[in-house]
């Protein structure tokens, strides 16, 4: 299944702030040519498929209730797609894949050795909007609900530096397996410019191999997913409330997932 794990991206260490909120469009492109059949990379080729791109449009808003709960959401419309080598006859799977929503307590800031200790709790919640469908290698999703509780500390120095940690766990249904989620996140965030280098990992608590025994297509949703994702990202403010976000990154490791590469872009507005 495409996509790095929505619940760790959807949770961060910064405040909105009471009444203000931030929207944002974004474009996604991920492809890979290799899959991870197990946790043996194997060319996608030895399913008679060509590269497998994947397309994806995000509208994001965040908004502070408080100046510690802040309520996040996000809507994705995925498009997956190939080419059969055998026939040269293009495949595609595209819909509206997963509806999230977090709510985030910024429940912890005390000055600390030059900068700020902050602790954030989260509950985030997502749910299929669609019926595609599961039984493809080059499927958007797992027709799953998630709910994923977490929580975040972050230290941030007073140049603006920072690093962040981050722990949950994803509760799953539909026979798809739970899984641990871990994030690890170093940057700088100043009044003009922000970046940011991340790594993510998601381990699936139990589950089957894709090709091992018992497997069969039907079954994709029940495999055993785990991925280590590296990513960069940066943020630049370009004229009154509006910036640009630029990011892109790559797996570095996984289990029964596409080996992918990524790049996005996104128009982002503060109000």
């Amino acid at each position: 299944m495409p996509g790095p794990a929505i619940a760790q991206h959807l949770v961060g260490g910064f405040a909105q702030g009471k009444g203000r909120a931030a929207v944002a469009l974004s474009y996604t492109r991920e492809s890979f040519d290799q899959f991870y059949l197990g946790t043996q990379k194997t060319p996608i080729a030895i399913r008679k498929l060509d590269d497998i791109v994947i397309e994806s449009v995000n509208l994001y808003a965040a908004y502070g209730v408080t100046d510690q709960v802040d309520v996040v959401v996000n809507l994705p419309y995925i498009s997956a797609q190939s080419r059969r080598l055998d026939s040269d006859l293009k495949v595609r799977e595209r819909n509206l894949q997963n509806g999230a929503a977090v709510v985030q307590w910024h429940a912890y800031r005390k000055p600390c050795g030059g900068g700020t200790l902050s602790a954030t709790g989260a509950v985030g919640v997502s749910t299929p909007l669609s019926s595609y469908r599961t039984n493809l290698i080059y499927g958007i999703g797992n027709q799953s609900s998630h709910l994923n509780p977490s929580l975040l500390l972050q230290y941030q120095r007073a140049n603006g530096l920072f690093a962040t940690g981050q722990g949950g766990y994803s509760f799953r249904s539909s026979q798809v397996p739970d899984a641990v989620l871990l994030a690890a996140k170093v940057g700088y965030a100043g009044a003009r410019f922000y970046a940011d280098a991340s790594l993510t990992n998601q381990t699936s608590t139990s589950g089957i191999d894709i090709g091992g025994p018992g497997f069969t297509p039907a079954r994709f949703p029940e495999t055993r997913v785990s991925t280590t994702n590296l990513g960069v990202s940066v943020y630049v403010p370009v004229a009154g409330p509006a910036g640009l976000s630029l990011g892109g990154g790559t797996r570095i490791d996984g289990r029964n997932a596409g080996a992918l590469r990524w790049g996005s872009a996104g128009l982002v507005v503060k109000l």
